[in-house]
C-alpha cells in the first residue's frame, strides 16, 4: 500500500505531499485559506469513496493501494478543479530556484535523521523542468512514502524537516 498525502502543488504532490502549504499571499492564487482547502479536499475525496484523514499539520492523507494510485490522482485533481483550487501561479525561474534550494536543505535534514534519500539533480535541470510545467523526478518526500513509512512517521519527518510547499 502506498501512503498518498494530499497537497495542492505542483504535485511534488508535486505528487505526494503530506503537508499542506502555508499560503503566501504574494504567490498563492487560491482565495481560500489553506485550512479550508484541506477540509474541502477531505470532504470531496471522501465523497468519491476514499478514506482520507486530516493530519495534525493541517494537511490530509490517505492510504492508497498502488494499483489505485492513478484513480486517486484523477479524483484529487477533479476535486481541486470542482472546488476552484486549480489557480496556480506561473512558475518563474526564481521561484523554482528558491523552491529547489529549500528542498535540497530539507533533503539534507532528512539524511541527518537517517533517511537515505537520493541526491538532487542539477539545479538548472530541476528549475527548467518546473518552469516548463513538468514535475521533476526528484522528490525526497515521495521517497519516504516509497520506503513505506507510516503516516505517523511521515508526520514526524515533516515536523523535524518541513517540506517546502511555497515558492
Amino acid at each position: 500500500m502506498i501512503r498518498r498525502l494530499g497537497l495542492a502543488i505542483l504535485p511534488v504532490a508535486m505528487v505526494a505531499a503530506a503537508c499542506t502549504p502555508t499560503p503566501d499571499p504574494a504567490v498563492t492564487a487560491s482565495p481560500e485559506p489553506q485550512r479550508d482547502y484541506a477540509t474541502t479536499m477531505v470532504a470531496c475525496l471522501s465523497a468519491k469513496g476514499w478514506h482520507v484523514e486530516r493530519g495534525s499539520d493541517g494537511g490530509f492523507g490517505a492510504d492508497i493501494p498502488g494499483d489505485q494510485l492513478d484513480q486517486y490522482n484523477a479524483d484529487r485533481l477533479a476535486c481541486r478543479e470542482e472546488n476552484g483550487f486549480n489557480d496556480e501561479p506561473e512558475v518563474t525561474p526564481e521561484m523554482a530556484g528558491r523552491f529547489f534550494d529549500r528542498l535540497v536543505a530539507a533533503a539534507q535534514c532528512l539524511r541527518g535523521l537517517g533517511y537515505q534519500v537520493s541526491e538532487p539533480p542539477s539545479k538548472q535541470s530541476y528549475v527548467e523542468t518546473l518552469v516548463n510545467g513538468e514535475l521533476p523526478d526528484w522528490a525526497p518526500y515521495s521517497e519516504l512514502i516509497e520506503m513505506g513509512l507510516s503516516y505517523a512517521e511521515l508526520e514526524e519527518a515533516d515536523a523535524a524537516c518541513p517540506q517546502p510547499t511555497t515558492w
